[in-house]
């Protein structure tokens, strides 16, 4: 039987968001804030283990990757993937630091968080831990992008001049 090449692309895509989701591995979903980080951890399978907060800086990071490490060999999981909201630039930071550690993130897209929130509780309405757990369970059903922080100087320049620029827009609009 044939495939056309989108049929061939989709399936060759989703195995390979399935390599980035081995088997035994322990998902860790970040609510990003400005504040504080709603942390929700479960397995491969969704199954909760344990949820917390951490502060949004260096040190709260760390501990993070700390307290991930601890439940990971406690529990006996092979491998650790985080999954977040590409929310503002906040996710750049923490994106920044698990690539720093050699850590495997991906990214939740914002509308699907949406539609997932409105699916499981029939309203628009957020909290930190819930939103952790859907991301949870939007990362771990393969509903991620691979979007991962920019490399190239010339993305990595854009993303400033347009950081730039917007913040100079909301200044002259106060």
């Amino acid at each position: 039987m044939r495939h056309s090449k989108g049929f061939i692309r989709k399936v060759k895509k989703d195995e390979e968001k399935r390599r980035a989701l081995p088997p035994h591995t322990l998902t860790l979903s970040l609510d990003l804030s400005k504040k504080e980080h709603s942390v929700f951890v479960s397995d491969h399978t969704n199954r909760p283990i344990s949820r917390f907060k951490i502060p949004h800086s260096l040190e709260g990071i760390n501990s993070l990757i700390i307290e991930a490490e601890r439940i990971r060999e406690g529990l006996g999981y092979s491998h650790i993937t985080y999954f977040m909201e590409p929310t503002s630039h906040l996710w750049m930071n923490v994106a920044n630091i698990l690539e720093e550690n050699g850590l495997n993130y991906r990214l939740i897209h914002p509308l699907s968080l949406w539609r997932q929130r409105e699916i499981a509780s029939y309203t628009y309405s957020k909290s930190d831990y819930r939103d952790a757990e859907l991301i949870n369970q939007l990362g771990t059903s393969l509903n991620f992008t691979s979007t991962q922080l920019p490399k190239e100087p010339i993305w990595i320049e854009l993303e400033v001049l347009a950081s730039e620029y917007q913040d100079v827009r909301e200044s002259k609009c106060l």
